[in-house]
């Protein structure tokens, strides 16, 4: 995947012990939520589309 300039995770919050990685991984760690699966799913889609023409018979 292409990065667009997105964090890789090592950035760290001002005045906090944390980086954005920590976050991720206390926000998102559960992908079965019903908020984290629809973003992940968003995520994917672009993904999903693809492999689906790839696998498409011609």
């Amino acid at each position: 995947m292409e990065n667009r300039g997105g964090m890789d995770g090592s950035e760290r919050f001002d005045g906090v012990d944390a980086t954005v990685a920590d976050f991720w991984r206390f926000a998102m760690s559960d992908l079965r939520m019903n908020n984290v699966a629809a973003i992940w799913l968003s995520f994917l889609s672009p993904v999903l589309s693809v492999r689906r023409a790839q696998l498409s018979p011609r």
